[in-house]
């Protein structure tokens, strides 16, 4: 069986950078094709967006096989069954919609973030550390069980 492995960056926020680092054992080839909603967070600006994209990337790479469908936010993908709560009615409606039999979600809590800055001869340094705990599922789409979920934290 092979293992998916992956590597979700938090990305940079000012001048520093942060990493997680998720290693599911899961195998997504009896899946073949799956959802994907893009990551909730509490962060300003588009890192749900990156922190997705990079949970894509590394997906694909490790699993090459497998067909990911982007779904958009959570209120895009809502919106486009008509619900509003990302319940078993909304999962089941969007595994019918685009013929998914599982679905990826995920939530992104950033929190403390601390800047520092440094400065020496001819040159300044800005940057920022945070506290970030990043959260998957994926989910099935004809009960809204979910088949697997795993979270990292950097602090």
């Amino acid at each position: 069986m092979r293992r998916a492995g992956f590597v979700l960056a938090v990305a940079m926020l000012f001048a520093g950078c942060a990493r997680v680092y998720v290693a599911p054992a899961i195998d997504l080839r009896p899946h073949e094709v799956i959802g994907i909603i893009q990551f909730k967070t509490n962060a300003k600006g588009d890192l749900g967006q990156f922190v997705t994209q990079k949970f894509i990337e590394s997906v694909t790479e490790d699993q090459p096989d497998i067909k990911l469908v982007e779904l958009g936010d959570e209120h895009t993908a809502l919106e486009d069954v008509g619900l509003t709560h990302l319940g078993p009615d909304a999962y089941s409606a969007l595994g019918d919609k685009y013929h998914l039999n599982t679905i990826f979600t995920g939530d992104l809590e950033v929190t403390q973030a601390s800047p520092s800055c440094m400065f020496g001869p001819g040159y300044a340094s800005v940057e920022a550390k945070v506290n970030a705990r990043l959260t998957a599922r994926l989910v099935k789409t004809g009960t809204g069980a979910t088949l697997w979920s795993n979270s990292a934290r950097d602090e």
